[in-house]
């Protein structure tokens, strides 16, 4: 113990000198005049310019477009030691699955979640210098007093932190800042990419920026407080295990995910958006006013005949169709984020953890199929049981969007939607994701509409015949059910059925398809071009003006 003065000395220094020594091998200036962004705030135009990765920024042309591609090089900026990266990438995205996950099972189960936040509380409040001194070394003035007011009502009131009444009473709300941050706003580049053991910083900037905020921490001085780290970390398991879920490069998708909460963070986003929305509900009169949709109705398509039914849904109010289209984003299950405990608790009861996770091999020389399906709920057949009438065998077969997994929000929330009303439930993937390819799709590339719904047709064809085999279902009354393209594919595998009965389904729903394919083609090369005109300032500030609000409304 002697020599723990001495050590916090030398790693200290080290911190210090590492940054000088990388400010001054990647000293890109940073955005300057940052304006907030509000929930309720449209894009302006902004002045200034944002960091680059060792280049200073210059001016971009106007008639310059930005690809996705072209925008995440300038923001996650270079990465000449990728195979470093992601190997040690490699490392602690095993630990999160072989290590983390089982620990968290038995931990999770011990203790709620309610108590894991307040433990994750304490250790926030613990946190107060190093956001103190970074919102002080960015001239965040306003932040530093909330982030003084905060700390000293919730060490009192909050009884040393436990409980948050500085937010919730008294309105006052953490800025989140942080060495990083400031190293950034004092013109200090990120420098390349840098993934570290143990380390959410995914640059040097930022890794070193983790030393001086721990350096800077009450906890790292108190006894025993290593485990809150176990503690900390099985919160955020949830969002990380579904941000990375199905994806084909966990690590690309990790990477950019970092950079783009890198970005929202160093706006100080959510601060600045809760304090808007407190201003706007103290003085209503300065909030925009909300738009009110128009309430068209849509006539049935004079060709549309057969076993098609055209339905209006009057209670549904259009915006307009980019609004419409993304409207999905806000469908999610309504039984989700049990109060008392986490996913990996043996105790959750959210409707996602009733699933049977279930895998087909559709073609010998194929990779196995995941595909999610839900019994009846316990209440049905509890009801079935009183009354001896056995219900009437429903079962839901649901096709996501363009991309989406057998697991994604919106397929969930129609299946507690389908599930609720006694139907036995399936959701698949999307013939857009790289497992549905490589698995059901016979590696051949998405795209032509009947050759991807004649696949998903043989593929539903396996899961029901396996679901038979195992006794999972009988001789049910099926419904296909899709959107966006999962729709469209609704309606090829409705018309081959026409023709030949495999699946013998009784209803097809198709919700949103996009029918014009022309129209839908044209309009996504105009969105994707819609960064004509603009200089990388304002694409990055729409870009983080635009995650922020999904993550805003989505926590």
């Amino acid at each position: 113990m002697k020599h723990k003065p001495l050590f916090r000395t030398i790693v200290l220094c080290l911190a210090i000198l590492l940054s000088y020594i990388f400010s001054a091998c990647s000293s890109a200036p940073a955005p300057e005049n940052r304006e907030e962004h509000f929930a309720y705030a449209e894009p302006e135009e902004k002045q200034g310019q944002s960091p680059d990765s060792m280049q200073p920024e210059q001016s971009s042309p106007k008639t310059e477009t930005w690809t996705l591609s072209r925008i995440e090089e300038k923001l996650a900026g270079r990465d000449p030691i990728e195979g470093f990266n992601r190997c040690i990438f490699s490392f602690n995205d095993a630990v999160m699955i072989y290590v983390v996950r089982p620990i968290g099972w038995a931990y999770c189960t011990l203790i709620p979640k309610p108590v894991m936040e307040c433990i994750d509380n304490v250790c926030d409040n613990l946190s107060y210098p190093a956001r103190l001194i970074t919102c002080l070394g960015r001239a965040e003035w306003g932040g530093a007093g909330d982030e003084t007011c905060r700390f000293f009502i919730n060490t009192t009131l909050g009884i040393a932190g436990i409980f948050d009444p500085a937010k919730h009473w008294f309105h006052f709300y953490s800025t989140g800042s942080n060495f990083g941050q400031m190293f950034a706003s004092w013109g200090i580049g990120p420098g390349c990419t840098l993934i570290l053991p143990f380390s959410p910083a995914v640059n040097i900037r930022d890794n070193v920026g983790v030393l001086f905020d721990s350096v800077f921490s009450i906890k790292t001085y108190l006894p025993f407080t290593g485990w809150t780290a176990i503690n900390s970390t099985l919160l955020i398991h949830p969002s990380y295990e579904s941000l990375l879920s199905g994806s084909r490069d966990r690590y690309k998708i990790y990477r950019n995910a970092m950079v783009l909460n890198r970005e929202i963070q160093q706006d100080l986003w959510t601060y600045k958006t809760l304090n808007a929305l407190r201003r706007y509900e103290k003085h209503p009169e300065e909030a925009p006013p909300p738009k009110q949709p128009k309430r068209e109705s849509i006539q049935k398509p004079a060709d549309m005949q057969g076993i098609f039914v055209h339905v209006d849904l009057m209670d549904y109010l259009p915006q307009n169709t980019y609004n419409d289209s993304i409207r999905v984003l806000l469908f999610q299950p309504q039984k989700a984020n049990h109060y008392w405990y986490l996913p990996l608790s043996a105790f959750n009861s959210d409707f996602s953890e009733k699933a049977y996770l279930r895998s087909i091999r559709i073609y010998s020389d194929a990779e196995k199929s995941r595909y999610l399906f839900w019994d009846l709920p316990s209440e049905l057949k509890d009801q079935e049981e009183e009354s001896g009438n056995r219900l009437p065998e429903k079962l839901a077969v649901i096709l996501p969007g363009i991309g989406s997994a057998y697991n994604c929000s919106s397929a969930l929330a129609m299946a507690e939607l389908m599930n609720n009303n006694g139907y036995r439930v399936v959701t698949v993937d999307s013939a857009f994701t790289w497992r549905f390819m490589e698995s059901a799709g016979r590696n051949s590339l998405p795209g032509f509409a009947p050759r991807d719904a004649a696949n998903m047709r043989e593929y539903i064809a396996a899961i029901l015949l396996s679901l038979k085999e195992d006794g999972m279902i009988e001789d049910p009354e099926i419904t296909l059910i899709g959107w966006s393209f999962g729709g469209i594919h609704t309606l090829h595998i409705a018309a081959l059925e026409e023709k030949e009965k495999i699946l013998n389904a009784k209803r097809y729903i198709a919700l949103n398809p996009p029918a014009d394919l022309d129209f839908a083609l044209r309009t996504a090369d105009s969105l994707s071009n819609c960064s004509d005109g603009m200089n990388f300032q304002e694409v990055r500030d729409l870009l983080v003006d635009a995650g922020g609000k999904i993550v805003f409304y989505k926590s």
